[in-house]
């Protein structure tokens, strides 16, 4: 078995130490650098103003959390996603690929985290991985380890934070960690001038790329 599915699957144990061990195995992986994908969807709201709800967490220095969704294997996924409806997930990238076009990207220090932040989000930070690789039993899946396996699927560079509702306001974790915004392809002017100004008000730098990918 993959180790870090073995440190999931240890953090649900019944035994005390095993769940220690497991975190404490877990305690260097927020010592990383992370990447989410700037985007510039929008609604219109009841003033018929344009609202761009990744700029406004962002300003916000929030991170949204999103339901998640499985379109796997298991042919009872509407079963799935009600057993889900408790879960809310953010996924991070632990490199930029500018394949996706998105206009920039923000990069998140987890070395910035306070006590709190630290506490409430290590033990709920996973690595993710194809479905067949996480073990999922599917006879058991009242069981909540194999709910958060589920939560789990997707790219194996990926990480994703996975939280129940009563942790978020909102649908948010406050996360003023960032650290740097890369600027991936031209953008408007107000645009650029709104992303320099939150740099300089919150200290983050801000770095124009050109390169096919980059790594942290």
């Amino acid at each position: 078995m993959i180790e870090d599915i073995k440190i999931l699957e240890d953090e649900f144990s019944d035994d005390e130490r095993k769940i220690y061990q497991a975190l404490l195995k877990k305690k260097d992986w927020l010592n990383i650098k992370l990447i989410r994908s700037g985007n510039l969807d929008y609604y219109v709201d009841e003033k018929n103003n344009k609202r761009y709800p990744f700029l406004e967490h962002l300003f916000d220095n929030v991170v949204f959390f999103k339901k998640p969704q499985y379109t796997g294997k298991f042919e009872d996924k509407e079963k799935i996603n009600l057993l889900l409806e408790d879960y809310n997930i953010a996924i991070f990238q632990t490199k930029i690929n500018l394949k996706n076009d998105a206009p920039f990207y923000v990069e998140y220090d987890f070395n910035k985290l306070d006590e709190l932040g630290y506490r409430a989000l290590l033990a709920n930070f996973y690595k993710m991985h194809k479905e067949d690789d996480l073990e999922i039993k599917y006879d058991k899946l009242e069981e909540a380890v194999n709910q958060i396996k589920l939560c789990c699927i997707g790219n194996e560079d990926d990480y994703c934070f996975v939280l129940a509702n009563e942790a978020l306001i909102n649908g948010c974790f406050f996360l003023p960690i960032v650290s740097k915004i890369y600027i991936a392809r031209q953008i408007s002017e107000d645009l650029f001038n709104d992303l320099e100004y939150y740099a300089k008000m919150n200290k983050v730098q801000i770095e124009v790329i050109y390169e096919n990918t980059k790594d942290n």
